[in-house]
């Protein structure tokens, strides 16, 4: 069964994507959030992601990780902003303590989505 669940791009809402449906889901929901006529890069969404983070690396110590991710998804068990679960450490979205503390995990394959340091990662 398929459902298809439409959000203006102008809605202000973040989509966490569903982890069965992996990349072809993140990259269809990338696709439907662009404006009519535009075409972002994978550079152009990290950049934008890392500008609106508004941190140095050095003030966003953790990352969001998924061994289930990992395991379902060729590796990509690092949680990106601008591109959902990616292989690469460094590609990841980093976030402060006080990110850590008023934001939620995204959903994961079994729901195991843990706060890791950057450092322990690599990333």
């Amino acid at each position: 069964m398929d459902l298809t669940i439409t959000i203006p791009a102008t809605s202000g809402l973040d989509i966490v994507t569903n982890p069965g449906e992996g990349k072809r889901h993140q990259a269809q929901v990338a696709a439907a959030r662009a404006p009519q006529g535009a075409c972002d890069s994978r550079q152009q969404r990290r950049a934008r992601a890392r500008a609106s983070a508004g941190q140095a690396q050095d003030n966003a110590p953790f990352v969001i990780y998924s061994a289930n991710e990992a395991a379902v998804n060729d590796g990509a068990g690092f949680w990106s902003n601008a591109d959902g679960w990616v292989e690469d450490p460094r590609e990841a979205s980093r976030f402060s303590a006080q990110g850590r503390a008023r934001l939620s995990l995204p959903m994961s394959t079994g729901q195991d989505a843990a706060w890791v340091r950057a450092s322990e990662v690599g990333a």
